[in-house]
């Protein structure tokens, strides 16, 4: 049926390849394909690459050298000059295996319909080599999430070039995924059990040593091409990476997106795979240069969001051994880069995606109400009361209370028959208490965990599901640290003297709303969840977000008559050493009646 094969072009882009480019040549020519048109652009080389193509000539079609900007325009240059039927390109670094472009032919010769063909290939170095086998029927767009394609061994019709346009020269290591995504989304692609290329890895090819580059085009491309594929999981993924716009119609517009599971295991397995491949494990001194390029990639991981699914990167495993060498206190990695950018960032990058695998964390966004509420306080028995009964009325049970070395009796008293959790600590550390005691900070930091003064109390209008209203708070914004509630300002009484004080203080906290009831607000110690790992060594500390009515509470500190203190109050102003509290504010007159 020689007379049915469809004419193929196969484009060659090469730059100072001389060592390698003989090789396939050959491999081309050498296949005995009866339609053959083969091209050959150079960009310019200055080795021997162009005496090699001359020796060659006349099994060439056409060749050009001159300078370019990179892969993608040469291939194009190809592209457009091509007058195949079937056309693809093979890098000037890899070969054929013999009878490939028989076989080709063949098939699209008898499936007319076919409009996409890949094969397996094979990937060797001087030393050995393995097959990119897999188990396919057909390809459909999802799939290219896990990469089962090897461009050598690709083969497409022309037309699909006519109809979706050709490379995107801005890309440099994905330039394949760009354009076979859209052909894989609007033609029918056919997958066959065979190796039909072979894929050199060198020490100077730019796929085997700059993967960190080559995922960063790779999440740009597959989050742009997201706004085609319909899965809402994935466009907000995109959204997280400023790559798509919320406000766009698409995003609104979904009907029937592709199975949520499969693709999304899809968009993650590429993490797994390909960032142990980039920072292979056992890896002690890292230069700058690749904490930068973690740096980058982890930033895009964990801008991600994907906390509700499960997360297929263990930190320990992939992140160079990370994990334990980062983040543990003494070691000398983190004397070498202590003093960088670069260390704090990937820390806190690593932290982020520890979250993401935390059975804790899992646990905490079915059961929000389970997540532990850390009261720090220090001599104060009354508002302490009223804010364990106001969170147990709520069905708010994990309360632990993290005292400040109290010495009020009565207050003591409460702690041998509460019901809530209490810790002493031996000094009083005042509201950073909790950040301050790293074994205390350890047992609650694994998970959500939210922290408040004693005198901060949930508004009787206030919902019950605050916590749930939180945790979807810091969801949607993943550079805050914590989200907490506004505190009510428009009925403090009177008679408490630093009312003024109190709202010219407080108002800034409602000047800049980010979205409907939602203020940019750095938050202190007033009712706050905070992110899992979290402490003081992070740089967004004490970036957060205050909530607007319903979800509101009241500063009782605000609520009492400075001129009739109680005996509690008095005890409390006399031995108070460190803290923030607005009752130790008073006038003259009250330190000396007392």
């Amino acid at each position: 049926m020689g007379h049915n094969y469809p004419k193929i072009s196969i484009i060659t882009p090469s730059f100072n390849q001389g060592k390698f480019l003989e090789e396939t040549i050959l491999s081309v020519i050498n296949q005995g394909y009866p339609k053959l048109e083969f091209i050959i652009i150079d960009g310019g080389s200055t080795d021997a690459s162009v005496d090699i193509i001359r020796k060659y000539n006349k099994y060439i079609s056409f060749w050009r050298s001159e300078k370019d900007n990179g892969q993608a325009e040469a291939i194009n240059k190809g592209l457009l000059r091509a007058t195949g039927d079937v056309v693809t390109w093979l890098n000037s670094d890899d070969l054929y295996e013999d009878g490939t472009l028989l076989l080709i032919g063949e098939i699209f010769a008898e499936n007319p319909s076919v409009n996409f063909i890949f094969g397996d290939c094979l990937f060797f170095t001087e030393k050995k080599s393995y097959t990119n086998q897999i188990d396919l029927k057909d390809f459909e767009a999802k799939q290219l999430g896990q990469f089962p394609y090897s461009q050598p061994s690709c083969f497409f019709r022309k037309k699909l070039i006519d109809d979706q346009g050709l490379l995107n020269e801005k890309f440099h290591y994905c330039l394949d995924v760009d354009l076979f995504i859209r052909f894989a989304l609007n033609s029918q692609m056919r997958y066959i059990k065979k190796t039909l290329s072979r894929f050199r890895m060198h020490d100077d090819s730019k796929t085997i040593n700059h993967w960190n580059k080559f995922l960063e085009e790779w999440i740009v491309i597959y989050s742009k091409t997201l706004r085609t594929l319909n899965n809402k999981l994935l466009i907000e993924c995109a959204i997280d990476l400023g790559i798509y716009d919320k406000g766009t119609d698409v995003y609104n517009s979904y009907e029937k997106p592709f199975n949520i599971d499969d693709q999304y295991k899809s968009f993650l397995y590429f993490f797994e795979r390909q960032f142990n491949r980039a920072f292979p494990r056992g890896t002690f001194f890292i230069s700058k240069k690749k904490l930068n390029a973690i740096n980058k990639i982890l930033a895009k991981i964990d801008s991600a969001d994907i906390q509700k699914e499960q997360f297929p990167i263990k930190p320990d495993k992939y992140l160079l051994g990370i994990d334990k060498t980062l983040l543990h206190p003494v070691n000398m990695l983190r004397r070498t880069i202590k003093k960088t950018s670069s260390f704090n960032v990937i820390r806190d990058a690593i932290f982020n995606v520890k979250a993401k695998t935390s059975a804790t964390v899992k646990a905490q966004i079915k059961a929000p109400k389970t997540i532990p509420i850390i009261i720090i306080n220090y001599n104060q028995l009354h508002t302490v009361e009223m804010l364990i009964n106001s969170l147990t009325i709520r069905g708010y049970y994990n309360i632990h209370i993290l005292d400040n070395n109290s010495d009020y009796e009565p207050l003591l008293a409460f702690y041998r028959t509460t019901n809530a959790n209490v810790i002493r600590l031996n000094y009083n550390y005042g509201h950073m208490a909790l950040w301050r005691i790293s074994t205390v900070n350890k047992k609650f930091s694994e998970g959500y965990y939210a922290v408040t003064d004693a005198d901060i109390v949930p508004d009787e209008n206030c919902p019950d599901d605050f916590m749930s209203k939180f945790i979807d708070i810091l969801d949607q914004h993943p550079g805050v640290t914590k989200a907490g509630f506004g505190l009510r300002i428009d009925d403090i009484p009177e008679h408490y003297q630093l009312k003024q004080k109190v709202i010219d203080w407080e108002r800034k906290y409602w000047t800049t709303e980010i979205s409907p009831g939602l203020y940019d607000a750095d938050i202190d110690t007033t009712f706050a969840l905070y992110r899992p790992y979290n402490n003081l060594i992070h740089r967004n500390f004490l970036s957060g977000i205050r909530t607007a009515s319903p979800y509101l509470a009241r500063h009782l500190s605000w609520y009492q008559c400075t001129d009739t203190l109680t005996n509690e109050q008095l005890h409390y102003i006399k031995t108070a050493n460190i803290s923030n509290s607005w009752s130790l504010k008073l006038s003259e007159s009250n330190y000396q009646d007392f």
